[in-house]
């Protein structure tokens, strides 16, 4: 964790909400990256709240730049610890190519339950864009060229929106929900 005394007492600090708004990346992934990989390491409140300064943030913008270039977040914080001279790796296919045949036999066999974990560990670890970017749109492109006249491909296609609808539905209300703040 960071100290205090790392920041001066007059130094803004922003809640997880505030960072989630200005970065973009979901508070789930920041509490990952936080927890999993060690890529931030915001102050706390007594009650341990997390509580961001600048330069935080900033961190949180590399990573985002670091990720939008292909490299697997597993390795980013080797990235940034690097001194400023490092140069700058060739992008990287990092583990999306496995990501993406366990997605594929995910559908091709109808399981929910590895979609749902697939899916769940896609956002937490990454921004929505680059899941979207770099994991769902290539497997959909992929499974529909595979579908063209299969046999059984319309129900897996069938099944496969209807698991994006239920959770990106569930995730659109609850981020509705947190937006309008408790009802009293």
């Amino acid at each position: 964790m960071t100290d205090k005394a790392t920041h001066p007492a007059d130094t803004p600090l922003y809640p997880i909400r505030e960072v989630s708004r200005i970065t973009g990346v979901n508070s789930v992934t920041l509490r990952a990256w936080e927890r999993r990989y060690g890529l931030i390491c915001p102050q706390r409140t007594p009650k341990g709240h997390r509580l961001y300064a600048r330069e935080d943030i900033d961190r949180v913008e590399q990573i985002l730049q670091w990720l939008s270039r292909g490299v697997p977040v597993s390795q980013v914080k080797e990235l940034l610890d690097q001194p400023e001279a490092a140069p700058v790796p060739e992008p990287a296919s990092g583990d999306w190519p496995s990501q993406r045949r366990q997605l594929v036999a995910a559908v091709e066999a109808m399981d929910t339950t590895q979609l749902e974990r697939l899916f769940n560990q896609s956002l937490a670890l990454y921004p929505v864009t680059t899941s979207l970017d770099e994991l769902w749109q290539p497997t959909i492109r992929e499974l529909e060229e595979r579908w063209h006249d299969q046999l059984g491909a319309r129900l897996q296609r069938v099944n496969l929106e209807t698991f994006l609808r239920t959770v990106i539905g569930i995730r659109l209300y609850h981020a509705n929900q947190v937006a309008k703040g408790p009802v009293y």
